[in-house]
């Protein structure tokens, strides 16, 4: 080999980009000296890491640079150049161009290859990676500061381990969210690697102290805190109902509160977390959850509740997100506090309370809705209770009576006993009953006292003929506290009778001269005479209003016919009614019966009767009229006592004032009939802490001595052991009567009578008494015998087990014995059906399944008259009259058969608060004689009707006005807070009681009904066309014909659709070729399904029902009001396609009226303009939810707007009355 004496020409060193692995040799002085330039590799390192020799060439793009790659990071070599010799040169000669040692650098960890990681808390930096196969490294050196704020921190070496594979780095006490700048270099000797950098971020501290407070509206503030050493750049917010996808937003580092709105709902549950953000880098996130607060309720309010003695609270539940509860809090003048909480569901809209409050003291009332666990805000009020006013609870009475007012209680001992105590809960032991009389015009002005436990009636005397007073009654607390509802009416005195006279008459003038019959407290200015003159003919030739004629007027009658007959007549009060008689239908109710007056001199607006018992005050009932030409009335009176004699008077009254009374000697009076004592309601009570071995005390309910069928003069106690195991019944004569002396000789004592009570009929009977085994009173076998048969006929049978001793006490009126109750010292159980043991008493087992059955037909027999009799129907042949007119009456004060001729409290509700009243069909002839049912009979005591109303109406049926007075009319019906119009839609409820609705209630139609309680009657109801597939109910739907003005089918009311009912609606359209729709509900109302969308709408333009394919046409809207045109083919006649018009109105709320009149009023005009003209009068559908509501009020609207625009009378009640006899609650709500 020989030598290149130019080798300082030839560079050899590491490369600059890869200083680690990468040797670059420079050939370009040389370049065309040799052929060939080889480079060879000679590693001096440690032999263990020694790497093999290797050789390159030259590039063969580059002949000039030879490359030397692949090299371990710090490892030592030798290089040795050879010259290559040209060919046709001397082979095998070689030159060493030049020799150098190289070091390698060594290269620096990467801590972002593979396989390597950075694991960052919040005050630690953990970094991690494999080292480099073959890579020589003496240590390693790291430097890293903090960036912002800077912070230097002093360099770490870590030396190198030989073998080692992985390299972990470990800084600690950093700051929590702050950003380090990081270097690592690998050194080797003297040389160093290039640094591995990199901008690293510690962990940021999580917020603390987080918390979530409602912010109005409907908003949530969430604040917190954050470490002072951690950094931050934003923070992260999450929140939304658990479970749901939350929505994300952003804070600023600065801040440290949040307001969430949106998604949020009152009541509702979200959940909330907060994360602290830094480069990235997020911390761990804080959660929380929170209720936003539900909303209070929307109205709350307190009133006493006479029906269960109690005061009642409520509050109005918004409907406004979620509400689970109401919970009540009450504060007493005594700091006394009860709280009470109330579960709401989603049908409810009302939160309900009955507390038993004190009227007259001060409370401190407070009401909050809950949700989950949260309460609202709080609805207070703080107020003195006002006591209870209710004239109907009360039992008060206000008529006119001998020229002045009377205000009474009422008569009947056992409601004065039940007023007591209601007033004693609700109105106050010391409160009162104040009434004042005023005359509007002047300042005379009278105040009355009383109360329920003076009993004492208000008469107010020297009253003015004629004349209008204010009547206010109310109660007042011993404090002064007056209640909220009272008695507040105009009641006009009856005015004085006139007479009427011809003077002088010529051949075309008259002279009639008026004049008052009696001038005693008569207001002149007040009162005026209403003459009507007519001819033969009926027509009249002078109707006029006059004043109050001073003693002598004369009225002149001109233009006149010669020779013609004139009547002129004023109401005056009507002379006696004729041929009055009574009749008892029970021990507590009779039959009246009597024909019209003979001078009825008016109009009878009714009748009152006036009922005297024989001791003891009367009292008086009103009785309407009968609107009929029938010259008879009847009516029943409840109420009355049996043993008692009664005399009833009779009394006609016009608009002039009640009528002469018959004479006294026509006044039918009557003994009212004793019967068996009603089967009491409570029972016999022993008194626990008295029971001795041979004595125990009887407490005797008031309740159990009812003295309705006669006083009661005797009652006795009967005792039976009951031996354990053993089946001991009542029912051997022979033991019946049994004192206890007789039934000593027994080895176990039969039944026996321990004691008999005579009470005389007059003195109440005890209420309680003490039974001793050992007593045996001189008259305890007085009347055996007569008890002998009742105890066998009520008692035998009855069987007990598990008992020790039976006491059964019997009640005696002056003829029957009947049993009042049953008690039992330990426990008493009805024997069971199987076959009895061995009797005691018995003689033989076919006499004691008679007997079993006996006593079971009596039973039935007892119960079933019992029934009739709190009826007051019992069947009597004997009595019933073939009478044709008929009234019902009603002791005011009787709390028996009110009910029955009321119409009933209204049964069973729905989603849509509507109740109905249950029907009776069961005729009257069957109970009493009268061939009328019992819906015929009026509701309530007749009062005297507005002069507006037309004379000669049959005001049951119908109650016409003239326009000219309709104004009038309104007046008159709206004074007093509406109460005439109160009253008289408290008459509607009777009406339509009657028909049945058996299709509504087959199991197969039942789903069909949106409410169970307005179901149509079966013979008005739409009957769907039968089809081949038609199985039962197939021609059923939810609705029915109802009268208009020109047909008794011009309109059908129906529910609005169902689901199910859908495609029946639309066949019933089809089928009656129904121009018009007019919907009255949204389908959504309060979050409630009022009605199923059953019209195509803009997004699904043709829909398909069934078989009938309806296509939207058109579609106008305005604010309230939306008119569809829709086209219906039956796919199975596609030619008979027809279009209708749907007009829906969307303003009026369930239960409630428009804001504005302008808006139905409108959408009545544009029906009638909208119905096509048709001479078969095709049926308009109107539907509300349930068809009865808001589709009453707009039928009855369209019939009255008609009324109007022709002249007639407007008759509201008639109207209302004859649609309600075609579908039920017709007009649903008075508002």
């Amino acid at each position: 080999e020989n030598r290149f004496q130019d080798a300082a020409n030839i560079t050899i060193s590491k490369d600059d980009k890869e200083p680690s692995s990468r040797i670059v040799v420079h050939l370009t002085p040389l370049k065309h000296k040799f052929s060939q330039y080889i480079a060879k590799v000679v590693d001096m390192s440690e032999e263990n890491v020694r790497d093999s020799v290797r050789t390159f060439l030259a590039s063969g793009t580059n002949a000039a640079l030879i490359n030397i790659h692949n090299l371990h990071p710090g490892h030592h070599y030798k290089i040795d150049n050879y010259r290559v010799m040209l060919l046709g040169r001397r082979e095998n000669t070689t030159t060493v161009v030049k020799e150098q040692d190289v070091v390698m650098d060594p290269q620096a960890p990467n801590f972002s290859s593979r396989g390597a990681s950075i694991v960052a808390t919040e005050t630690n930096i953990t970094l991690k990676t494999n080292l480099m196969d073959k890579a020589l490294q003496d240590s390693f050196l790291i430097s890293y500061r903090q960036v912002s704020p800077d912070q230097a921190f002093p360099p770490i070496e870590l030396s190198n381990v030989e073998g080692q594979k992985q390299l972990e780095l470990f800084l600690n006490r950093l700051n929590p969210g702050h950003d380090y700048d990081v270097s690592v270099v690998a050194v080797k000797g003297e040389v160093k690697s290039r640094a591995w950098q990199s901008i690293l971020t510690t962990k940021p501290s999580k917020i603390s102290s987080l918390t979530a407070l409602d912010s109005p509206p409907n908003c949530i503030n969430l604040t917190w805190s954050l470490p002072p050493d951690s950094g931050v750049d934003h923070f992260e917010i999450a929140f939304g109902p658990p479970g749901q996808e939350a929505q994300k937003e952003s804070a600023a580092s600065s801040t440290r509160s949040f307001t969430a709105c949106d998604g949020l709902a009152p009541g509702v549950a979200s959940l909330f977390s907060v994360t602290v953000v830094k480069s990235s880098v997020a911390s761990s996130p804080v959660t929380v959850e929170h209720v936003l607060r539900p909303r209070p309720p929307t109205a709350f309010n307190i009133r006493p509740d006479t029906w269960s003695s109690k005061y009642r609270i409520w509050a109005d539940v918004p409907s406004e997100g979620r509400v689970d509860g109401c919970a009540l809090s009450v504060l007493s003048e005594t700091l006394d506090r009860l709280e009470m909480t109330e579960k709401v569901d989603a049908n409810k809209s009302t939160c309900e309370f009955l507390l038993p409050l004190k009227p007259g003291e001060r409370y401190e009332l407070s009401v909050q809705t809950t949700s989950l666990s949260t309460k609202s805000t709080k609805a207070q009020r703080s107020l003195a209770l006002p006591p209870a006013f209710d004239m109907t609870s009360f039992g008060l009475s206000v008529q006119e009576a001998r020229g002045g007012l009377e205000i009474a209680w009422p008569v009947s001992d056992l409601f004065i006993e039940k007023l007591k105590d209601l007033w004693n809960k609700v109105v106050g032991l010391d409160s009162s009953l104040h009434a004042r009389v005023s005359q509007p015009k002047s300042n005379d002005t009278r105040q009355f006292e009383t109360s329920p436990y003076t009993l004492k009636p208000i008469f107010i005397s020297n009253l003015t003929q004629g004349a209008c007073y204010k009547v206010q009654l109310y109660t007042v607390t011993k404090s002064g506290i007056v209640s909220d509802a009272r008695f507040d009416e105009s009641i006009r005195i009856s005015p004085p009778p006139i007479d009427v006279t011809l003077h002088s008459v010529s051949k075309t003038v008259a002279s009639i001269r008026l004049s008052l019959i009696a001038q005693k407290n008569i207001t002149l200015p007040e009162c005026q005479v209403l003459l009507v003159v007519t001819d033969e003919n009926g027509l009249a030739v002078f109707d006029r209003h006059l004043p109050l004629p001073s003693p002598l007027s004369d009225v002149p009658l001109d233009g006149l016919r010669p020779f013609h007959k004139y009547i002129a007549t004023t109401q005056d009060r009507p002379g006696p009614v004729q041929n009055s008689t009574v009749t008892a239908i029970n021990s507590f109710s009779a039959r009246l019966f009597w024909l019209h007056p003979t001078l009825p001199n008016g109009i009878v607006t009714h009748y009152v009767v006036n009922i005297q018992p024989e001791s003891g005050e009367s009292w008086s009932v009103n009785v309407g009229a009968s609107g009929g030409k029938s010259p008879s009335m009847e009516a029943v009176v409840d109420g009355l006592r049996g043993g008692t004699t009664y005399s009833f008077l009779i009394r006609a009254v016009t608009e002039a004032g009640m009528g002469d009374p018959p004479a006294v000697s026509d006044a039918p009076r009557l003994l009212m009939p004793i019967h068996a004592p009603p089967r009491p309601s409570s029972s016999p009570i022993v008194v626990p802490a008295s029971v001795r071995p041979h004595t125990v005390v009887l407490s005797l309910p008031s309740t159990l001595f009812d003295t309705r069928n006669g006083p009661i003069i005797r009652f006795s106690v009967l005792v039976t052991e009951i031996v354990e195991g053993s089946d001991s019944r009542i029912e051997d004569q022979s033991n019946a009567s049994y004192t206890w002396s007789e039934v000593q000789p027994f080895h176990h004592w039969p039944t026996y009578t321990t004691a008999v009570v005579d009470t005389g009929g007059h003195s109440p009977p005890p209420t309680t008494m003490i039974l001793r085994s050992s007593l045996h009173y001189a008259n305890a076998v007085h009347g055996h015998a007569r008890f002998r048969h009742y105890y066998h006929r009520y008692c035998s049978g009855s069987e007990s087990t598990v008992a020790t001793a039976w006491i059964l006490l019997a009640s005696i009126t002056l003829i029957f014995s009947i049993l009042l109750g049953i008690v039992c010292f330990v426990l008493c159980t009805s024997g069971g059906g199987g076959k009895p043991d061995k009797k005691p008493f018995s003689d033989a087992s076919s006499a004691s399944k008679e007997s079993q059955w006996r006593a079971l037909r009596m039973i039935m027999t007892e119960r079933a008259t019992e029934c009739l009799a709190r009826l007051g129907l019992e069947h009597n042949p004997e009595n019933a009259l073939p009478i044709p007119a008929q009234a019902a009456m009603v002791h005011p004060r009787s709390p028996i058969g009110r009910t029955d001729l009321d119409g009933g409290a209204p049964s069973g509700a729905s989603a849509n608060g509507v109740q109905r009243a249950p029907r009776r069909t069961g005729s009257l002839r069957e109970r009493t004689g009268v061939d009328h049912t019992l819906d015929n009979l009026p509701c309530m005591p007749g009062r005297p009707l507005p002069s507006t109303i037309m004379a000669g109406a049959d005001t049951n049926r119908s109650r016409p006005v003239p326009m000219d007075r309709f104004a009038e009319h309104v007046r008159l019906m709206s004074a007093d807070s509406d109460f005439r119009f109160a009253e008289e839609y408290e008459l509607f409820r009777c009406v339509g009681n009657g028909p049945s609705s058996n299709a509504a209630e087959l199991p197969e139609n039942r789903a069909k009904n949106r409410f169970t309680n307005i179901l149509p009657f079966d013979h008005s109801r739409v009957k769907l066309r039968a089809r081949d597939d038609d199985s039962g109910g197939e021609d059923y739907i939810n609705a029915n014909y109802i009268p208009g003005v020109f047909s008794r089918r011009e309109f059908i009311a129906a529910q609005g659709p169902l689901p199910s009912t859908r495609d029946d609606f639309w066949r019933m359209i089809v089928e009656q070729q129904v121009p018009v729709i007019v919907a009255l509900t949204k389908c959504i109302e309060k979050g409630r399904d009022k009605c199923h969308q059953y019209w195509p709408d803009k997004d699904h333009l043709s829909l398909l029902y069934g078989d009938i394919e309806v296509t939207l046409l058109s579609e106008t809207e305005t604010s309230d009001l939306i008119v569809r045109e829709l086209r219906l083919t039956p796919l199975s006649n596609p030619l008979a396609a027809r279009t209708l018009t749907h007009m829906h109105y969307q303003a009026w709320p369930d239960f409630g009226v428009p804001d504005h009149p302008h808006g139905i009023l409108r959408l009545a005009r544009l029906f009638r303009r909208k119905l096509p003209h048709d001479a078969q009068n095709k049926p308009v559908v109107v539907h509300c939810s349930a068809g009865v509501g808001r589709s009453g009020t707009f039928m009855a609207l369209d019939r009255l707007l008609y009324d109007l625009a022709v002249g007639r009378p407007l008759d509201i009640f008639g109207t209302v009355r004859d649609m309600r006899m075609e579908r039920t609650m017709m007009v649903q709500n008075e508002v």
